[in-house]
């Protein structure tokens, strides 16, 4: 279930379509492994430093834990920003009935994700690495401190931390009583107030066309995350793609979907949506989605676009 989505996944414009301007400066920083930009009001410069570090702390926290919780059959004391990702985590794992499990990573790994060299595991080690990728993390916590164990499974928050980082950036932004202005961690974006007064306004990118937006999103307090196929695969001996993405209980790649986009009112719901429907039908899907209420845009594996749940997005 590991997921990078690539820096292009959502593009900022203006309204007018002119390069960003008019009182807000951007910036950008190499975190969790990808491009964390940041748009904030010209006068509030001075935050991007505080930003970074309060991101890269973040980021390093969750690394560090899920190397710990990796290596370990035993529970291990975790900080706690990775204990309420984890137990986010949970949330989802229920949503998908297993689908949806960081601990499948012990799967992905097997594959050589995230970084190489790729190829199929033989049958042996895959059905030993997807028994042990069912289970199930579990957590203790008190007031001063919180324990998981993983159990011997390979754990990635890829699908969770960068949404939930670019949700704790946003709180502290907010509490400094700055309230326009984007976060976007690698594709998982919150798009906080507005430019000027009109809307934020994202584009997300076409999978046929490299760094080209196929539709765009007005977005106020809300958060936009997209996942995909398209960007972290390779491909079989026998033709056959396999991504990044990971089915919790089958072990097998993801493969209804190209591109799945979701709005939430959280980063952190928005990044684990977008990769928790790939492994959802789509009647599931607009069940979920109309519950949750996170609309959602998605490309099926024969290119076909599909709205879901109000999806409110702009093809002009």
């Amino acid at each position: 279930m590991i997921r990078r989505a690539a820096f292009l996944a959502l593009v900022l414009f203006t309204v007018s379509g002119c390069p960003l301007k008019d009182g807000f400066k951007e910036r950008s920083y190499f975190l969790m492994g990808t491009f964390v930009t940041v748009t904030l009001p010209s006068g509030n410069t001075d935050e991007f430093k505080n930003l970074s570090a309060l991101m890269a702390f973040l980021a390093g926290e969750a690394a560090e834990d899920c190397a710990a919780l990796s290596a370990s059959e035993k529970p291990v004391r975790i900080g706690a920003f990775t204990c309420r990702v984890l137990k986010d985590a949970e949330f989802y794992y229920g949503l998908t009935k297993g689908r949806f499990n960081p601990g499948i990573f012990t799967v992905a790994s097997l594959y050589g994700f995230p970084e190489g060299p790729y190829s199929e595991p033989d049958e042996g080690a895959f059905e030993k690495a997807l028994e042990l990728a069912r289970g199930r993390i579990t957590i203790q916590e008190n007031e001063e401190s919180c324990f998981a164990s993983a159990h011997g499974m390979k754990v990635d928050l890829g699908a969770l931390a960068k949404g939930a980082a670019a949700d704790e950036a946003a709180a502290y932004l907010k509490s400094r009583g700055i309230n326009d202005f984007i976060i976007n961690a690698g594709g998982d974006l919150y798009a906080s107030g507005s430019k000027n007064g009109v809307k934020w306004l994202i584009g997300i990118s076409d999978p046929e066309k490299k760094g080209g937006a196929m539709e765009a999103v007005e977005l106020e307090n809300m958060a936009l995350a997209t996942s995909g196929t398209y960007e972290r695969y390779f491909t079989a001996k026998d033709g056959r793609r396999i991504s990044h993405l990971f089915d919790g209980i089958t072990g097998k790649t993801a493969d209804k979907y190209v591109s799945l986009s979701v709005i939430a009112g959280r980063a952190a719901e928005a990044d684990a949506l977008s990769t928790a429907y790939f492994f959802m039908n789509e009647e599931e899907i607009e069940e979920a989605c109309a519950a949750l209420y996170t609309p959602v845009m998605l490309i099926t594996a024969d290119g076909e676009r599909k709205t879901f749940c109000g999806w409110p997005g702009r093809r002009d």
